[in-house]
């Protein structure tokens, strides 16, 4: 484990750090997918007042990153990683039709305090994270730690899986502008270390027929094509539980969704469509080639035609496989050892996952990665068993001190191993 010199005077400054005030600045400076810029020059003027060198680095459009590090000083590097985007914007016209006018203060682009928890757009998920990540950072940087490896902070624009501007176009954006990134931090759910996670696969399905008028039912023979999608959805949702029982690895257990379905004129309600399309998100198993799935649910697509006898074509819309890294990397066995330092309990790998994040995406590249959570809070007087609007403080703290003596033990072993 690190020497309890320098972790100590790490936590002693991580307990100095507002973490509250930093999550209000997250929270109230809106980064809805593709408009990320202004979060972005919030933190880098924020690290740059903590005398850290930070560039504002452009993804396109107004997505932007945040790099925080300087130039490479020869040291193996160590990323911590963040997300700025939210998959919500806070404008309750440009939110639906997922959230039909919602206003509850979880989507809304402002914090609420109350006791240990905060509210707001994206305060547990990704902005909670996020403040870790950032907390971790300056604790770190004003202890002058670590000594034998280079920590980068790279807060990434377009991580949500989000058309056409998500599926990690930022942490892409990152690794093509930076030195090469030794390992990497990616704070996300799940109080565990992980090194293995899914990838996700969007596919759009066609139902084919003819337009259809109500007032003529009973005299032709056309079937409905809402109708007929709504017995495709059924048929794919009953196969998904089977798909993934069929490519669950040891800790990875890949799901699927319809996550929309289009078709009709609300306006020229007298009508049924000639297509009816719904769109799909499935999960991709670690170390399965994107085509192998893709076969899958062609395969299943023909059988349920058959069965059904309707016209389906299928499209896949966006695919980032799933990826891992080796337990024994010295990221990995440091994120463990120091969650044991931590709690005291012998850690246990998380099992039966299936959230995509854009650690998948490091891990493609070539960079050894762990994920790291917070711990599950206490049930919430009045709120939902889970919103990624609402984070536990003391939990989102503990994330940052495990953060921190993640890297002060990475930083020992990179020491005895030069």
């Amino acid at each position: 484990m690190a020497a309890p010199s320098s972790l100590t005077h790490a936590l002693a400054e991580l307990e100095r750090l507002d973490a509250a005030g930093l999550l209000t600045e997250l929270i109230e400076t809106p980064s809805p997918t593709g408009a990320e810029r202004p979060l972005a020059e919030r933190l880098a003027a924020r690290f740059r007042a903590a005398g850290l060198p930070a560039d504002v680095r452009p993804v396109g459009g107004e997505s932007a990153n945040v790099v925080v590090g300087g130039e490479p000083d020869g040291r193996p590097s160590l990323l911590i990683y963040g997300q700025l985007d939210t998959t919500f914007s806070g404008d309750t016209d440009q939110d639906r039709p997922l959230l039909a006018g919602r206003a509850d203060p979880e989507f809304r682009p402002v914090a609420e305090r109350s006791g240990d928890w905060m509210l707001g757009l994206g305060a547990e998920n990704p902005k909670g994270y996020l403040a870790a990540g950032v907390l971790a950072m300056l604790a770190l940087a004003a202890a002058g730690q670590p000594r034998n490896v280079q920590v980068v902070g790279g807060f990434c624009a377009a991580g949500m899986p989000a058309l056409p501007l998500g599926f990690g176009r930022g942490v892409r954006a990152l690794l093509a502008g930076v030195a090469p990134v030794t390992a990497a931090i990616v704070p996300k759910p799940g109080f565990a270390a992980s090194w293995e996670e899914v990838g996700i696969a969007v596919y759009r399905l066609t139902v084919e027929g003819g337009v259809g008028y109500t007032g003529i039912r009973g005299y032709e023979p056309e079937e409905n094509t809402v109708a007929q999608a709504a017995r495709v959805v059924g048929a794919l949702e009953h196969w998904f539980a089977d798909y993934g029982d069929r490519f669950a690895t040891e800790y990875c257990r890949p799901r699927g969704a319809v996550v929309a379905i289009s078709g009709g004129d609300p306006a020229r309600p007298a009508f049924w469509p000639e297509t009816c399309t719904i769109d799909v998100d499935l999960r991709l198993p670690p170390g399965v080639a994107v085509q192998r799935v893709d076969d899958e649910l062609r395969a299943e697509v023909v059988r349920i035609v058959a069965r059904l006898g309707v016209a389906v074509s299928v499209e896949r819309v966006q695919a980032v496989p799933g990826a891992t890294t080796s337990p024994g990397a010295p990221v990995v066995r440091s994120a463990v050892a120091a969650w044991e330092d931590l709690t005291g309990d012998t850690h246990e790998p998380r099992t039966a996952t299936s959230g995509y994040t854009d650690a998948v995406v490091l891990r493609a590249a070539g960079v050894d990665t762990v994920r790291a959570g917070m711990p599950r809070p206490p049930r919430r007087d009045g709120g939902p068993p889970f919103s990624m609007g609402a984070v536990h403080l003391p939990s989102l703290l503990t994330l940052a001190e495990w953060l921190v003596r993640t890297v002060t033990t990475y930083d020992q072993h990179e020491g005895a191993h030069p």
